[in-house]
């Protein structure tokens, strides 16, 4: 009985501390209308997968892992705009970009924010789209510790 116990507790213990580890996630979503687009440029530092349908607006969802933050974090970054998208339509190709996401964050203690950002696009059939990759920028010690 007392080794089944303490298996018991080893169980407990190993899936709090990978429940912990976890980190924590969230989705957005965000949408742009494209009246008279034929091209959509899309800019991020992320893993990107396009999706044709038959709607006339290009919708994004934007999925976020913090693998070494929590759910506070996690909600102040997207208050703060770091998720946001914007778009500009030049030359008749409408530019979609995220510009905060090209700064790196670190903690306070040198640690770097670890992100894993995926995008989801839903795009009309009638509309080419070409994906760019950014550089990233660093700006570190603004976090306190998580």
């Amino acid at each position: 009985m007392k080794i089944n116990l303490a298996f018991f507790a080893l169980a407990l213990l190993g899936i709090t501390t990978s429940a912990l580890a976890q980190g924590t996630e969230k989705t957005l979503v965000k949408s742009f209308r494209l009246d008279d687009i034929s091209q959509v440029s899309f800019g991020v530092n992320a893993n990107v997968e396009v999706k044709h349908w038959n709607e006339p607006h290009l919708r994004i969802l934007i999925t976020i892992k913090l693998e070494n933050g929590n759910e506070y974090l996690l909600k102040s970054l997207v208050a703060n705009g770091r998720y946001n998208l914007k778009g500009t339509v030049e030359n008749g190709i409408f530019s979609i970009f995220a510009p905060a996401l090209t700064k790196e964050i670190k903690f306070k203690d040198g640690q770097k924010l670890h992100e894993v950002i995926s995008f989801e696009v839903y795009i009309p059939e009638s509309v080419e789209v070409q994906i760019e990759e950014l550089a990233y920028e660093s700006i570190g010690d603004s976090l306190g510790s998580h």
